[in-house]
C-alpha cells in the first residue's frame, strides 16, 4: 500500500469536490446538494469498503475535509484511524501536530504515542512525547522519552541536549522541566553538553543561582568553551553583578581563547551594555587588530572610538572602511561628523557631499546647509536645501525646519515666518512648524501668533512640555498675565521636574511677580544643571535689582567667557549700564 500516493490522491479529490465537480457521498436532508458532510466520527460498524486502498483513501479524504471545515475532532479521529490501520509513522506524526495545533491534549498524546511506536528510531518522536509530558506535570514519563532522544544521537550528544534545551526553555511547566534536566545531568555525570542545557534553561526560567551551579559544572568538564563562558557572564550580568561578568571574560580571555573573536565580541557587547564604553573599545580595537579585514568590527572599533572621544583613533579605522570600499557612507558621514567637531567645516562639508545614498543621507545634506549658512553663505545654504530631494512628509517637514533656521541665523526672521506659515497650509497640524512658527513670531512681535500656536499644540498634546514651558515664559515676559503663566509653567515643571529651562521659566515668572527670594532659587538651580546664557542672563539680573551686584556682575562675565558674543547677556549689562 502506498500510503504517500493515496493520501496525494485524496488531497486532488478534495481540489475536485471543494471545488464543485464531484462528490463521493449522497445529499442527504442535513446537506445541501452538492455538499459533502463530514461524519462526527468514524464508523462504529466499521468501512463499507473492500479494498484497503479504497478505505484508506475514504479515511484521509474525509479527514483533509473536515481539517478544511475545521471540524477538527473529526480529521484528528479519521487521520488517527488512517495512521493505526495503516501503520505509516508519517500520518501518526501528521496527526499529532495537527492535534497539537488544535490543541487537543488527549488526541495529542494518543497519536504521540502511536508515533513513538511505529518509529522507535525517530527522535522527534520521543522528543515531541516528552514535551507532553512535561506540559501535564508527568516528569518521569518525560525523562524516559528525553533518555531515548539522548540514546538516538549515539557517540556525540550535542544536538540532541540542543534540541532539548531549545524546546524546554519554551514550556510553562517549569518545576516539571528543571526535574527532567536535573535527573538527566545526574545520569550525564561527564557530559558538559547536559550541564550546559540546565543552565540554559535555567537562566531562561530567571532561576539564576541555579543556571549559575550548571554552568560552572559544564566549565569543570570543558573550561575552555567559548558559548559557555559567554552564558556563565550573562548569567552574572542577568544577577546585576557586572564585575563577575568583567572578570569571568578577562579570565577566559587571558588564556588559550585570547584569540576567539566571538567570545570578545560578546565582552564587547557586555562592555557596551554596561557603560563601560573605553573598555568595549579596547576589545573591539584588539579585534579589529587581530582581524583587520573584519568591516563590521572595524567599524564598531570606530564607533566607539569617537564615543569616548579618541578622534585620531577613529579617524584611522573609518578611513581604512572607506580604503576597502566597505559602508563608504557611513564611514563618510562620521569623517563629517569628527571635522565638525574639529572647527573644520570645509573638510565636514568635503565628507558630507561623498555620501551618497543610505540612512545617513538626508542627514549629511542637511548638515552640509547649516554648515554652510553657520559659514556666512546663507544662500548657498538655501540653493543646498533646495537641492535636497525628499521621498516622506516627514523628510519635507525636516526640510522646512531647516530652511527656516538657515532664515533665522541669517536675522532675515519675516521670510523665515513665511517659511513655515507657507508649510502649515499644507500640513496645519504639526507641531513641530507650529513650535517653529510661534517662536519666530515671538522675535517679530507677534504675540497673537505665538499664543494660538503654542495653545493649538496643547490641545493636540495637553502633556507637550516644550509648549507648556515656552506658552508659560512667554506670557511672563512678554505680557502681565503672570497667573496663567504659573500655570502652563507648574505643568511643564511637572512632568519634567529636572529641565533647566523650566525651572528657569519657573524664577522668571517669580521675578516678574515681585518676588525675588523665590526666583533667585529657581535661577541657581537651574544654572547649577546648565550653565546656560540665558540663565546666567536672568540669574545675574534678578541679583542686581536684589542688591547683589557684585555677584550679579560675577555671573556675567563667566558666562561671556563662555560666549563673549552672547546677545542676551550684553543686553542686560546694558540695561544696568555696565
Amino acid at each position: 500500500m502506498n500510503t504517500r500516493y493515496i493520501l496525494n490522491c485524496a488531497l486532488l479529490a478534495l481540489v475536485s469536490v471543494t471545488s464543485g465537480c464531484a462528490s463521493l457521498a449522497p445529499a442527504t436532508s442535513a446537506s445541501p446538494a452538492g455538499s459533502v458532510a463530514a461524519p462526527a466520527a468514524v464508523p462504529a460498524g466499521g468501512y463499507p469498503f473492500e479494498s484497503q486502498d479504497q478505505k484508506l483513501f475514504y479515511q484521509l479524504l474525509v479527514a483533509e475535509m473536515a481539517w478544511k471545515r475545521e471540524d477538527t475532532a473529526t480529521a484528528i479521529a479519521y487521520y488517527f484511524d488512517a495512521a493505526k490501520t495503516t501503520g505509516d509513522a508519517e500520518l501518526a506524526e501528521r496527526t499529532t501536530r495537527m492535534a497539537e495545533f488544535a490543541q487537543a491534549n488527549d488526541q495529542a498524546f494518543a497519536a504521540a504515542r502511536l508515533w513513538a511506536e511505529l518509529a522507535p528510531q525517530s527522535s522527534d518522536a520521543h522528543q515531541f512525547l516528552g514535551t507532553l509530558f512535561v506540559r501535564s506535570g508527568e516528569a518521569e514519563n518525560a525523562l524516559q522519552q528525553y533518555r531515548e532522544v539522548v540514546r538516538l544521537e549515539g557517540q556525540d550528544k550535542t544536538q540532541a541536549y540542543i534540541r532539548i534545551g531549545s524546546q524546554l526553555s519554551k514550556e510553562s511547566n517549569q518545576d516539571a522541566v528543571l526535574q527532567v534536566l536535573e535527573r538527566l545531568t545526574q545520569e550525564e555525570q561527564t557530559n558538559p553538553y547536559a550541564f550546559f542545557t540546565y543552565a540554559h534553561v535555567a537562566a531562561r526560567f530567571s532561576r539564576l543561582p541555579l543556571a549559575q551551579q550548571q554552568v560552572d559544572k559544564a566549565l569543570a568538564i570543558k573550561p575552555d568553551w567559548p558559548e559557555a563562558i559567554i552564558l556563565k557572564a550573562r548569567v552574572h550580568q542577568m544577577s546585576k553583578d557586572i564585575d563577575g561578568a568583567v572578570a569571568a571574560f578577562t579570565k577566559a580571555l587571558s588564556g588559550p581563547l585570547k584569540k576567539d573573536g566571538n567570545l570578545r565580541i560578546a565582552f564587547g557587547r557586555l562592555l557596551m551594555d554596561a557603560k563601560r564604553l573605553e573598555e568595549a573599545r579596547e576589545q573591539y580595537v584588539i579585534l579589529a587588530n587581530q582581524d583587520p579585514d573584519n568591516m563590521d568590527v572595524v567599524y564598531s572599533a570606530a564607533l566607539l572610538s569617537l564615543q569616548v572621544e579618541k578622534f585620531k583613533e577613529g579617524k584611522e579605522f573609518l578611513q581604512k572602511m572607506i580604503a576597502a570600499h566597505a559602508r563608504e557612507d557611513e564611514a563618510h558621514f562620521y569623517l563629517g561628523q569628527v571635522a565638525e567637531k574639529e572647527k573644520d567645516t570645509a573638510t565636514a562639508v568635503k565628507h558630507y557631499r561623498k555620501v551618497d545614498a543610505g540612512e545617513y543621507y538626508l542627514t549629511a545634506q542637511m548638515r552640509i546647509a547649516a554648515l554652510l549658512a553657520r559659514s556666512g553663505k546663507t544662500e548657498d545654504a538655501l540653493a543646498q536645501v533646495r537641492r535636497i530631494s525628499t521621498e516622506t512628509e516627514q523628510e519635507r517637514i525636516q526640510l522646512f525646519l531647516l530652511e527656516g533656521d538657515i532664515m533665522v541665523e541669517a536675522g532675515r526672521l519675516p521670510e523665515a515666518y513665511d517659511i513655515y506659515d507657507q508649510a502649515l497650509r499644507d500640513m496645519p497640524e504639526n507641531s513641530n512648524l507650529l513650535y517653529a512658527r510661534a517662536i519666530a513670531a515671538e522675535k517679530l512681535n507677534r504675540l497673537d501668533v505665538v499664543e494660538r500656536d503654542l495653545r493649538k499644540i496643547i490641545e493636540q498634546d495637553p502633556n507637550n512640555v516644550q509648549a507648556l514651558n515656552a506658552l508659560g515664559y512667554t506670557l511672563a515676559d512678554r505680557t502681565t498675565r503672570y497667573d496663567e503663566a504659573m500655570e502652563f509653567i507648574k505643568r511643564a515643571l511637572a512632568l519634567e521636574p529636572k529641565d533647566a529651562a523650566i525651572i528657569d521659566s519657573m524664577g522668571w515668572v517669580h521675578y516678574r511677580m515681585g518676588r525675588n527670594q523665590e526666583a533667585l532659587t529657581y535661577l541657581k538651580e537651574a544654572i547649577d544643571i546648565v550653565g546656560d546664557a540665558e540663565i546666567a542672563a536672568h540669574l545675574g539680573e534678578v541679583l542686581w535689582v536684589s542688591g547683589n551686584k557684585q555677584e550679579a556682575m560675577k555671573v556675567w562675565n563667566r558666562a561671556l567667557q563662555e560666549a563673549p558674543e552672547n546677545r542676551q547677556i550684553l543686553e542686560v549689562m546694558r540695561r544696568f549700564g555696565k
